[in-house]
């Protein structure tokens, strides 16, 4: 929770900080403790859509706070029991199969999941996987991004292409200062809702952690 006049919210690069860091940090939402009848700024609101995190106004008065904890608590223990369900899923559909297809099945799987354009895809080569089969192209005003997440080998990003929201994730660890060509999972959808981001926030977590096991970080510098 933020308080309405937090400099944080004022300042276009902190508050991309502060996203960044609640997304990665899988929170649950950002609350703005605002006085009654104070509104969002539109500039808060269109950053948290880009990060895909749940925005809430709240009000100002410290008892509405005791509220909020409990309904984040709620939501927490929920997020955690899909997330279970999630796991069991993801293991039924990579159970007995090894790269790639084990890859391909999975992003298959997390494709119809979501409703998504989802891919694995690296800095050089083609796509290890995409479903459907037009993801990897849906991905291209992407691809200078991609190739960035790729090099550093850790990280996420999120922009707006052509009437989509992209969203990146890099998978592996950077373990010098060579470009290392990390596999990114990328997932594109007309519109994230709280639901959906919730969802594929909870979906990426289990498949990266397949997929990180799958394709191993390469290391050495990438050929210029």
């Amino acid at each position: 929770m933020v308080q309405g006049r937090d400099p944080r919210l004022e300042e276009r690069d902190q508050l991309n900080r502060l996203l960044a860091m609640l997304q990665r940090a899988r929170a649950a939402a950002v609350a703005v403790a605002l006085p009654t009848g104070a509104l969002v700024p539109p500039a808060v609101r269109g950053a948290a859509r880009q990060h895909g995190i749940p925005l809430l106004s709240i009000s100002d008065d410290p008892a509405s706070w005791l509220s909020l904890h409990h309904a984040i608590a709620e939501e927490h223990h929920a997020r955690l029991m899909r997330t279970a369900e999630l796991d069991r899923r993801l293991i039924e559909q990579t159970h007995h199969l090894g790269p790639p297809e084990g890859t391909q099945r999975l992003v298959t799987w997390l494709a119809a999941y979501t409703g998504a354009h989802v891919a694995v895809t690296r800095l050089t080569g083609p796509a290890t996987a995409a479903a459907p089969a037009s993801a990897e192209a849906v991905m291209a005003p992407a691809r200078q991004t991609i190739a960035e997440l790729a090099c550093a080998g850790r990280g996420s990003a999120a922009l707006d292409a052509d009437g989509l929201q992209i969203r990146l994730f890099a998978i592996g660890n950077r373990r010098a200062d060579d470009c290392t060509d990390s596999p990114v999972l990328a997932i594109a959808a007309r519109a994230f809702t709280p639901g959906t981001t919730n969802t594929v926030g909870i979906s990426v977590t289990s498949a990266m952690k397949y997929i990180h096991t799958a394709h191993p970080h390469r290391g050495g510098p990438i050929p210029r």
